[in-house]
């Protein structure tokens, strides 16, 4: 796929757009921008941190629950305002804008940064080049997840991104099928200009920062919408009490001071309940310091046991699925339904056998039956870091 993708556009225009200046410069354009659209940001400022790139820090004493940021939905980069844009008219009729929000999006934003006099251009031009997620590691790199299961994760995100590229591609080309409908060039963007680097780097963006805020629907229900909110998605992550929240009446996200703050220091918040695994692959990190660290491991039963069909109703009856992912926490606990899966996967005709588990506070081992379909797994604990597969 890497090796097929450049023959598609061999032109590269997209990232050459960005303004020529320096990060302080940026920085400031993006905070004046934002207080000229009704943001507060107060007590915080943009600097780099060893390890974690470009965070938030606190300029002054903030306690733990004092507003730092108010960013009104105006200046958000979201589906509602693609649906105000050129973009707007294809949103209901192509499969792919209409059925993956996320795409929506991302076209978006690569259309907002090929119009040089875009409304959004100060956040644009602060967002990074690249990004740290496996969509921009190179082969030796993404073959050292091979054994895990964020292995095939990564693959198959990879391969999504290149349909997606292939598909919109197409749209935009005048050269496509006569038959397909194609986007024109009214969009601001040509098939020349759109290369995969630039739908890379549209797709990292959105996977990396998105956000879900509440919107009211045409039936005047409030629903989920996927957006981009400056200056907020620049504050790196920690272990902390959530601290955000959108407020409907305002139509602005509200960031409070998590825990007491000193001039200098730096201002985080809490991602949401992901493991490492999920920050590596959609966020481009992870995080020594995870208190619930887990890991989904797959197993399944062995079809072609002549147990099979009891074994199965053994795991409906205990509400546990005979294939399907599942838990290895950080803590000593080992998930209630791997352990009753492996007790029935493990049964022979003479009736169940003892599991030959050994629980430690540190480590357990779980060895493969005859009809078990699973590798001799490996996980050391605490901290999930180590899966083993043989």
């Amino acid at each position: 796929l890497a090796a097929c993708l450049p023959k598609f556009a061999p032109g590269r225009v997209g990232l050459s757009v960005h303004p020529e200046r320096t990060a302080e410069e940026e920085y400031d354009e993006l905070v004046d921008w934002l207080k000229q659209c009704g943001a507060t940001v107060d007590k915080v400022a943009v600097d780099h941190f060893n390890g974690m790139g470009q965070g938030l820090k606190a300029t002054a004493e903030a306690a733990p629950g004092e507003t730092l940021l108010r960013i009104p939905e105006a200046c958000m980069l979201s589906e509602e305002s693609a649906r105000r844009s050129t973009l707007g008219a294809y949103m209901d009729s192509d499969t792919m804008l209409k059925l993956m929000p996320n795409v929506t999006l991302a076209f978006h934003l690569l259309l907002e940064l090929h119009d040089l006099d875009s409304f959004w251009r100060p956040y644009i031009a602060c967002l990074p080049v690249s990004y740290s997620v496996p969509l921009y590691w190179d082969l030796p790199d993404l073959m050292s997840l091979r054994g895990s299961s964020l292995f095939v994760e990564a693959i198959r995100l990879y391969k999504h991104v290149c349909r997606q590229y292939g598909y919109l591609h197409n749209k935009l080309s005048v050269r496509a099928n006569p038959s397909c409908s194609c986007f024109p060039l009214t969009l601001g963007l040509s098939p020349e200009a759109f290369t995969f680097e630039d739908w890379r780097w549209a797709v990292a963006t959105v996977m990396t920062r998105q956000n879900s805020i509440p919107q009211a629907g045409p039936d005047g229900q409030m629903k989920p919408t996927l957006a981009l909110i400056p200056l907020w998605d620049m504050i790196n992550h920690a272990n902390h009490p959530m601290s955000t929240q959108f407020d409907s009446e305002r139509e602005c996200l509200e960031f409070v001071c998590p825990a007491p703050a000193k001039p200098g220091s730096q201002i985080t918040m809490w991602y949401g309940d992901r493991n490492n695994g999920q920050f590596l692959l959609h966020q481009g990190f992870f995080f020594a310091g995870h208190a619930n660290d887990y890991v989904n491991v797959p197993f399944s039963l062995d079809e072609t046991d002549s147990l099979y069909k009891i074994k199965a109703l053994l795991l409906r009856n205990l509400t546990v699925p005979p294939a399907g992912d599942f838990v290895l926490s950080t803590d000593d606990q080992l998930d209630p339904q791997l352990l009753a899966f492996a007790r029935v996967a493990s049964m022979s005709k003479g009736g169940p056998s003892r599991l030959e588990a050994r629980c430690q506070s540190s480590a357990f081992l779980l060895t493969r039956t005859s009809s078990l379909r699973m590798p001799c797994l490996v996980v050391c604990m605490p901290g999930v870091l180590s899966v083993i597969w043989q």
